[in-house]
């Protein structure tokens, strides 16, 4: 069974290993540690991605650039947006964008995966 594609991007490796822990049996990720560097990554599996998990706070890009540059390239690409609600950004702003669901530091791996079935019964529903 091939796995669907997540691509992280998180600058904190406790996280990543985290993600990793609690997805990668269910998921292929793809693990990036600032919003540069996913939008490499995006670039080169664009279409072949189910999702894009980000960090809202990051050196180089912070989650908001990332969300505007992904949207820029596929709008319909779901993200989950990781925030600790300490956040300098306009959190409103981003929930209002379609298809970017929040995700609030610290997760249980069950609001992950719950927000994950929501994306596929999303798509599953758009199809």
């Amino acid at each position: 069974m091939n796995k669907k594609k997540l691509l992280v991007i998180e600058d904190n490796l406790w996280v990543q290993e985290i993600l990793y822990t609690m997805l990668s049996k269910d998921y292929q990720l793809i693990i990036r540690s600032d919003g540069a560097e996913g939008i490499k990554a995006f670039e080169a599996l664009g279409e072949t991605l189910y999702a894009v998990i980000t960090d809202a706070e990051m050196p180089t890009m912070n989650g908001d650039a990332v969300i505007d540059w992904v949207q820029s390239k596929n709008s319909t690409m779901q993200i989950l947006l990781m925030v600790t609600g300490s956040e300098r950004l306009d959190l409103e702003h981003l929930l209002r964008r379609p298809n970017v669901q929040l995700l609030k530091k610290p997760f249980h791996k069950s609001e992950v995966l719950s927000k994950l079935a929501r994306i596929s019964a999303m798509q599953t529903k758009a199809a």
